[in-house]
């Protein structure tokens, strides 16, 4: 190699150490160190969701949480306003509302209620025309079995809630705006160890009041 190459290899090698000394460095860290990296995650992770009862009833926080429904109606506020409320509290389990399962039998692939349907609902004439029960916003949910996609069933389950709840309204002579249809789908099984079991196809009527 030349003498003038050798120079001028040598000036590289000055340049690029002094371009480097510029360059600022990053902080050191150990990827196996997990004490204040896992403390700061644990601080932003998202909150676990409040889960169902696990003995098929209803709560707020299950509805609200996974259930379908119109969220702009003032039952919705209110119910969605009591279950904040709710989920301030420390409790083990989400507490059941006071509800009342009534087997309503559809169609395959229906929402339209049957003459079975129909004197199977009679009875919440007598139920709601208690003052304590029709004036809180008024929850019909609607389950389905586990057979059909988790969507479908949810929207089905909704559609026969809703059937149901103008039923009720009409009988009871309870504005329709006090009521709450939700679809639910297969998200809270009656009988979980028999999850297309005709009993998981039903229909919960429940109620609360507001904070």
């Amino acid at each position: 190699m030349s003498r003038t190459a050798i120079f001028a290899l040598a000036g590289l090698m000055l340049a690029t150490t002094a371009g480097a000394q510029t360059v600022e460095q990053l902080p050191s860290f150990d990827i196996n160190d997990t004490g204040d990296a896992a403390g700061a995650a644990a601080e932003t992770a998202t909150p676990e969701i409040a889960a169902c009862p696990d003995d098929g009833s209803i709560s707020l926080e299950c509805v609200v949480n996974f259930g379908k429904f119109d969220q702009t109606t003032q039952a919705a506020v209110e119910v969605q306003r009591a279950a904040a409320a709710a989920a301030l509290e420390v409790v083990e389990q989400p507490v059941p509302l006071p509800q009342i399962d009534i087997e309503v039998q559809f169609g395959y692939d229906s929402f339209q209620l049957t003459p079975q349907a129909i004197s199977l609902l009679a009875p919440l004439q007598t139920t709601l025309s208690d003052p304590n029960v029709r004036d809180k916003p008024i929850l019909i949910v609607g389950h389905t079995d586990s057979a059909g996609g988790y969507a479908y069933n949810q929207e089905l389950s909704r559609k026969r809630a809703v059937a149901v709840a103008t039923h009720v309204s009409a009988i009871t002579g309870i504005p329709y705006d006090r009521f709450l249809p939700v679809g639910m789908g297969f998200e809270v099984l009656k009988f979980p160890n028999d999850p297309r079991a005709a009993g998981n196809r039903r229909v919960t009527v429940a109620w609360a009041a507001e904070p």
